[in-house]
């Protein structure tokens, strides 16, 4: 589009903005700049907003657009580094601080602030808001991207700026503006903020971009003006354009995780990035950008040294691009007529193959018909990486001659694209130089072998092979000439029984494999046993992906040996019985999927991470569903894993994720679609915070058996499974609706609640809960909220050592009744709850199955519940608090007589021991033939630490001065033996 037109449609917006807005509405103005350079628009911008301070000593919101959104980033960056050394200062432009604020990556208005915080220098006790507000977070349940400013760090970030003048720039990778008085920085600051929308490294907009642009500028109406370049994109020369280029990349340069690496590198990466995200278009190649990002860098040697894959990953996200078809085809001309350009691109027409000169390129990215001309062979001789494929809906096979790429003796990257060559001798044969090989839909068409090394695997470290079906890759000795090198081995759609059978005792240096959507194949016992054993030797692997393996029954019994794994991907397996291994799956595990919905999309990443949210399935029919066999996951002892996907498992009975690191277990996005479900173990997730039973929270009414415990896993792990089968038999049958019956949850120590307000008793909350035992939970303030009808079924309650518990049931949000029933509740058990006044707070407690109360330390307990029943409960508590109890009278069914005379303790205490005292013991302890400890000796003496001594089993421990082995126990154990 000419420059007149967008003009035009500038000067319509404007008149539009300010025909619309009423006398107290907000107006943006807009202005064009003539500059060609990103020193030049610095220049400008700086001029102008000399020339567009606010006089009233308010805040001024500029917006850079930059050329059509090109550029942007760079002159912003060049505002924020060239100012504060500005000499001498206008005095417009005289500011006490400038502060540059990078959020082109969004996640939240909480990352934004902190960002700030930090520019500023913020005092220890302030920032460490940030990590105490995200705790309190994860245990509410709310989303890392719905986390707001801090109050308390807002008024921190004012009081600092409230008294200096300073220049704020800020990159927006949001989808709005955002007022900056959430974070503390107030309109009548006297500043200046200048920020853009940004978030992708490289963008370029169309016109109709553009105008939702002006849109959302002038509907936010904080923004004073709008700069934008006069110069469309394919006006600038082709030297120009590629410096504004190189200025873009710069920017990414200068991230913290990238610090130390040449600028020029930096731009180098990000120009092959963005050539192969434009061949990717013109053609049916699915070898995607993001899926070998850092494989090409550092294969192609742009990347080198020993932190090559380290930089190249770090690297990685930072580039991405976003560029309409119009526009992308306008900024690669500009990229490829500059004279010094280090690649060449070929069309079919080929024309720059006869109008180019014949200088060497380094990177070749060609697309033909079903011919390749002979100048084309001429221009690949130096090039070290070449992506040949046959034009977009062509239908046919480029076919590729014998020796074809001989000449190519720096070749290290070559991709072929629905191509047909010799695969008994390839025409890469004698490239020795080559580290990586993709093939998408090729074909062989000639079986004559030719002489010669198979010097091309010499120094191979990738393999993609993608519906094509090269076995002969895989052949005994051809692995042996890849054994040393070879890091990552991608094969899809192709039979893997070759590969499988050759993996055992070689390619000990594989880090990454892929096995995805193979051609099926008849499983025989000796194949099963090779399978099982070709991990045995692979300690570096990383990554596994079995995604689409529908005829897989079992995982490799040898997964135990592969020590660094890191993901494991098996999605759309369908046929695996469980997901269990004798010896659990390596502890080194963070990132696990299993979608039972099928495989995801081809974006992959040789990073180590799931495939994303977007590149999955949408929906699978039910039908489908079915064939998903799994019903038991256990992940326990992965110890690092805290990223999980688990979804469309019609069949998951349990889940086992003890020792796991994930902080907030959520049945909305990480597990969903599970409808059997019925145990989960969380046993030394210490790091737990929340877990989210998603929007209906009908996943929580299945369940049967849910543990939590949060001590460490090295304390935990490999116990058995805890039970409350004390007195009956079995506490774990299933009723048919198969609702949880059993709650046992220990050490929990930051969470507030074991179940939030806010439920559903149409769902049936709990309806068929049994046993609720809770333990060591320092941090609870209340257990479960109360519906109607709340708890039908509960029979026993059992819960000791929570320090700051004041009710056990507390009302929800709905809860309108003055009372409620426990018609089945047979048994109390209270120990230790020194803040407890009543079990269930506001509300009368009646429960006329009573039969038995065991109450020790709960000094502060006020109430008994309302026992209704023919026999009268027995009763355990200490006098003084029996002596405290407050009663409603005999006539109100709420009378200490209603009760059996109640047994008193001859060891207690009126006031708790200090919690953390400690007491100096030594133990003679015995031990049955089963390994169960029997009474033991105890002798108490004096100690710094010791303060007193509460016996209560007496009949099983007695006091004695014997010299024995000398063992340091808290206070809590101690009354637990």
């Amino acid at each position: 589009m000419k420059i007149t037109t967008v003009r035009t449609i500038i000067a319509y917006t404007m008149h539009h903005v300010l025909a619309t807005s009423g006398p107290n509405v907000y107006a943006t103005a807009f202005q064009e700049i003539r500059a060609r350079d990103v020193g030049a628009a610095r220049e400008e911008t700086l001029n102008l907003i000399q020339s567009n301070i606010n006089i009233n000593r308010k805040m001024t919101m500029i917006y850079f657009q930059g050329w059509y959104g090109f550029g942007r980033t760079g002159v912003l960056r060049s505002i924020a580094e060239v100012l504060p050394s500005m000499k001498p200062y206008p005095p417009e432009l005289r500011f006490d601080r400038t502060i540059y604020i990078d959020c082109s990556r969004w996640k939240s208005k909480r990352v934004m602030q902190r960002k700030i915080a930090e520019e500023l220098k913020l005092d220890n006790e302030t920032m460490a808001s940030f990590d105490k507000q995200d705790e309190e977070d994860d245990f509410s349940g709310v989303d890392i991207c719905s986390r707001d400013a801090i109050l308390n760090v807002s008024a921190a970030i004012s009081r600092i700026l409230s008294q200096s003048r300073f220049l704020m720039v800020f990159l927006n990778g949001s989808d709005d503006e955002i007022p900056l008085s959430t974070f503390g920085i107030e309109d009548y600051f006297d500043c200046v903020v200048i920020w853009t929308w940004s978030r992708m490294f490289l963008t370029v907009m169309d016109v109709s971009y553009l105008h939702s642009i002006y849109r959302k500028i002038k509907e936010g109406r904080y923004t004073d003006l709008f700069i934008y370049g006069y110069q469309d994109a394919d006006k600038f020369s082709s030297s120009e354009f590629g410096a504004l280029f190189r200025e873009e990349a710069a920017t990414i340069g200068r991230c913290p995780c990238l610090q130390n690496i040449d600028l020029e590198i930096v731009a180098d990466c990000c120009l092959y990035g963005f050539l192969m995200y434009y061949h990717n278009k013109q053609n049916t190649n699915e070898f995607v950008w993001p899926a070998h990002a850092s494989n090409y860098w550092t294969c192609d040697g742009i990347i080198q040294g020993a932190r090559a894959l380290e930089v190249s990953n770090a690297l990685h996200p930072e580039v991405s691009f976003e560029c309409r078809s119009y526009e992308l085809k306008r900024v690669v001309e500009m990229l490829k007529m500059d004279p010094k350009a280090p690649f060449l691109l070929l069309e079919d027409d080929n024309k720059f193959v006869y109008s180019n000169s014949n200088r060497p390129y380094r990177w070749v990215f060609a697309i033909s018909n079903d011919t390749i001309e002979e100048a084309m062979q001429t221009k690949m001789t130096s090039a070290s990486s070449i992506f040949l494929a046959t034009q977009m809906y062509s239908g046919g096979l480029l076919g590729i001659p014998d020796g074809f790429f001989e000449q190519c003796s720096s070749l290290c990257v070559l991709v072929l694209s629905c191509c047909a060559f010799n695969f008994v001798s390839p025409p890469f044969l004698h490239c020795q130089t080559l580290k990586f090989i993709g093939l998408d839909r090729c074909k062989s068409n000639s079986t004559v072998e030719l002489q010669g090394k198979w010097a091309c695997l010499q120094n191979l470290r990738v393999i993609d092979l993608r519906y094509t079906d090269w076995v002969e890759i895989f052949h005994e000795e051809k692995m042996e000439l890849m054994t040393n090198q070879l890091m990552e081995v991608n094969i899809e759609g192709v039979r893997c029984s070759q590969l499988t059978s050759q993996l055992k005792k070689r390619l000990p240096c594989l880090e990454r494999l892929r096995i995805i959507n193979p051609q099926n194949e008849a499983e025989t016992s000796s194949s099963s046993t090779d399978i099982n054993d070709i991990f045995v030797d692979k300690t570096d692997l990383q990554l596994l992906d079995l995604s689409g393996n529908k005829e897989k029954k079992n995982l490799p019994t040898s997964i135990s040996n592969a020590g660094q794994l890191k993901v494991l991907i098996l999605d759309g397996c369908d046929a695996l019985e469980d997901v269990v291994v004798p010896n659990r799956l390596p502890s080194s595990l963070r990132s696990f999927s299993f979608d039972g919905y099928g495989s995801a999309a081809p974006s992959r990443a040789s990073t180590i991470e799931l495939p994303l949210q977007s590149c999955r399935p949408v929906r699978r029919g039910m039908i489908r569903m079915k064939d998903v066999k799994t019903s038991v996951i256990s992940l326990e002892g992965c110890t690092q894993l805290d990223n999980l996907f688990l979804r469309g498992l019609p069949n998951l009975v349990e889940l086992d994720l003890s020792g796991c690191a994930i902080k907030v277990l959520d049945f909305g996005t990480m597990v969903t679609d599970v409808p059997c479900l019925k145990r989960l173990f969380l046993l030394g997730c210490e790091h737990l915070r929340a877990i989210r039973w998603g929007p209906n929270e009908r996943q929580s009414t299945l369940l049967e058996l849910l543990c939590i415990d949060t001590r460490p896993a090295r304390k935990v792990l490999g116990c058995a499974r805890p039970s409350l089968a004390v007195e009956h038999k079995s506490f774990q049958g299933a009723d048919e609706d198969g609702r949880l019956e059993i709650i046992w949850a220990s050490d929990l120590l930051k969470a507030h609640c074991i179940w939030s307000r806010g439920i559903k008793s149409s769902d049936g909350y709990l309806q068929s809960l049994q046993h609720l035992h809770l333990r060591s939970c320092p941090s609870l303030r209340f257990a479960l909220p109360m519906a109607l009808p709340s708890f039908p079924s509960l029979e026993t309650l059992h819960i000791i050592h929570c320090g700051d518990l004041r009710h056990i049931f507390v009302p929800d949000t709905e809860f309108q009744s003055t009372s409620i029933e426990f018609p089945k509740l047979t048994t109390i058990h209270l120990h230790d709850l020194p803040s407890l006044r009543q079990i269930c707070e506001a509300v009368e407690m009646v429960a006329p199955a009573l039969e038995t109360i065991r109450i020790r330390g709960c000094w502060s307990l006020r109430r008994l519940p309302r026992s209704q029943g023919k026999q009268k409960p027995a009763i355990e508590v200490e006098k003084d608090v029996w002596d405290a109890l407050e009663w409603d009278g005999v006539d109100a069914g709420h009378h200490p007589s209603l009760y059996q005379p109640p047994q008193h303790s001859r060891y207690y205490k009126n006031k708790r021991m200090p919690r953390g005292t400690l007491l100096g013991l030594f133990c003679e302890p015995g031990y049955g033939a089963s390994g169960v400890p029997t009474p033991f000796s105890v002798c108490a003496r004096p100690s710094d630490e010791c303060v007193w001594l509460s016996l209560e089993y007496e009949t099983r421990i007695r006091i004695a001065n014997k010299n024995k082995q000398r063992l340091r126990l808290s206070a809590r154990v101690v009354c637990e033996l």
